[in-house]
Parts: C-alpha cells; structure tokens; sequence
C-alpha cells in the first residue's frame, strides 16, 4: 500500500497521522524509503519503512459509510442487550487484555469499537482496574481521532457519538477519568 504526501492514515494504537514526506536514508549500506509520519493530537513523529506499512498495521482512514455503519450497529447491539460474556475477574483480565492488544493492533475501526463496547458494557457490572480504565482511555481515544478527521467535528462531538449509545446506563465518567471520562 503506497500512501502520498499530506495523506491522513491511522497508526495502529497510536491515532491518525498525516504522511510529512518520503525520505531515503542509509541502513546496512542501503537505501530505503521511509514515510516521515506526523501524528495530529500529539506530538510525536516517526519514520516507518515504505516497504513495511502492512507489517506494522498502517492503514488509509475508514470510509464515513463504515464509521457510520460501525456506530449504528454499536447501537442496535446495545438496544438489543447484545453483550459478549467476558470473564471479568482479575484472572480474566491477562487474558482479556492480551487479546484486547492484538485487537488494537488491527486498528480497524469497528474492532477497536468492539473493544470499547466491551469495556463500557464491564464498567456497567463494576469498577474497572487501573488498565481496564487506560485501554478505554485508550479506545475511546483512537476513535475520536479518526471520528474527528472523517466527520470534520471536533473533539467534544466526536465523543458524544461514542458515549451516545451508553446514555441509558448509569456509569460514573468521572470515576473511568478524570478528564476525557465525564460529561
């Protein structure tokens, strides 16, 4: 997958960057084409090999008509009570988290969506641990990222469209975080 100048893509656990530029550098005495990645909600920026996007999962961004069906069927899942059973014990969460990682990895959108309804659906039923809070911190963040790039609207909408279908549940932002959590 070849991506041009000044072109937005999706960064696999770390949000939307916008491609900077295509530079060549020595390694091993060769030269390789590197994409210059600048990330646009935060300050960091990398070098990946052009010849290595799909090992690292980069991605062009979502197309609006699969963000928009990825949110209507978060909703119809929800109003329909259609939650995966997850085993949420201490135990539970090693496991959880490492398939929640890999998930991650994808960077699909409506994966890591998945991984957002399931976290939301476990902060229902109980208080969520230290990492179960920064992976929802985490998720929500991705997808508001890309929500923000795709539908032009800023921060504050883009998570009122995630919230939105948790609405009908009682679950204390402020306990989840501080900041991003509460309405």
């Amino acid at each position: 997958m070849r991506f041009k100048i000044n072109e937005k893509l999706v960064y696999p656990a770390h949000g939307v960057a916008v491609v900077e530029d295509v530079i060549e550098k020595m390694v091993s005495g060769r030269s390789l084409a590197f994409y210059k990645l600048a990330f646009l909600y935060k300050d960091m920026t990398i070098l990946i090999p052009v010849n290595n996007c799909e090992q690292t999962g980069v991605r062009q961004l979502s197309a609006l008509v699969d963000i928009d069906g990825a949110l209507a069927a978060l909703q119809e899942r929800i109003a329909k009570q259609e939650f995966v059973a997850v085993d949420v014990s201490p135990s539970g969460w090693n496991k959880r988290n490492k398939d929640y990682q890999n998930r991650v990895q994808n960077g699909d959108f409506a994966v890591v969506l998945d991984i957002y309804q399931e976290l939301m659906h476990i902060a229902q039923n109980k208080d969520l641990s230290f990492g179960e809070k920064t992976l929802l911190q985490t998720t929500e963040e991705l997808l508001a990222q890309e929500l923000m790039v795709i539908k032009a609207i800023d921060r504050g909408d883009a998570l009122e469209l995630l919230r939105a279908p948790f609405k009908q549940f009682v679950i204390s932002y402020t306990s989840l975080h501080s900041q991003t959590m509460h309405y």
